[in-house]
């Protein structure tokens, strides 16, 4: 990490993740010698998976089973990941699992220079409230598994890719988020994402509001969808799901 920069003025942490890695704290002093070499080795490899990520959550624990449960919680914090890498392995923050834990997070700003800045994995009782997700290199949110995730009045914006894709089984809870400006779809629910989509505001998206293809099977109930492009709610290519009460306006070749 060449820099780590710690803006307390307005009560607000920043950390911009310059070089391929995350952070990692380990206290070696309550380590016996003969186990360093092999922490040593071992957190290499961790390093050289996480790559270019900005931030890794892993709530589970391969070593307890007993584990009590309790709560992860991120607020204030603005995280950047700028380092060189892909559009599949640098992200802001990557939720692996969330194990036995609840995890929140709130009133935090995250951006990817090279990928998408938030990806959820997987795992349950994972909750996102009032945060900005924008200028990403690609998405700005990605879920592919998480049995409970919920995003509660997120500002998603700006991003090159679509605003919120879901796939691979994701079924997250989205509620009152605005997903606005972004260089492809407001949402891509497909190959088999799911999802209970309340009350989001779809706006200003390049290429349309919302596109669901591939066995994607949302639910979507009383979303404003306007002025995305040239569609705004479109379902093919074997595209499913139950929609009801959306408001869908102002697009170019069709609603």
């Amino acid at each position: 990490l060449r820099e780590a920069m710690l803006d307390m003025s307005m009560s607000r942490v920043v950390i911009r993740v310059v070089e391929r890695h995350a952070i990692s704290i380990v206290c070696d002093d309550v380590i016996e010698d003969s186990e360093k070499a092999v922490l040593r080795e071992k957190r290499q490899q961790q390093w050289e998976k996480l790559q270019a990520m900005g931030l890794q959550l892993d709530g589970q624990s391969d070593e307890h089973t007993d584990v009590t449960p309790g709560v992860i919680a991120l607020e204030n914090l603005t995280i950047i990941q700028s380092a060189a890498g892909t559009e599949f392995d640098s992200n802001a923050l990557h939720i692996v699992s969330s194990g036995f834990n609840t995890i929140e997070i709130s009133h935090c700003d995250f951006s990817s220079h090279c990928g998408t800045a938030v990806v959820v994995e997987g795992g349950d009782n994972i909750r996102f409230t009032s945060n900005r997700i924008h200028s990403s290199e690609n998405n700005g949110v990605f879920v592919r598994s998480g049995d409970i995730c919920t995003m509660v009045e997120n500002d998603v914006i700006g991003n090159r890719g679509h605003g919120i894709e879901v796939a691979d089984g994701g079924n997250p809870n989205m509620m009152r988020n605005f997903i606005a400006y972004n260089g492809h779809c407001g949402a891509l629910v497909w190959r088999g994402g799911m999802g209970k989509w309340i009350a989001n505001h779809f706006f200003g998206n390049d290429t349309g509001g919302v596109s669901v293809s591939r066995e994607g099977k949302p639910v979507m109930l009383e979303n404003h969808i306007e002025n995305n492009g040239a569609r705004g709610l479109v379902v093919h290519d074997n595209g499913q799901g139950e929609y009801r009460l959306n408001i869908v306006s102002r697009h170019t070749e069709f609603e």
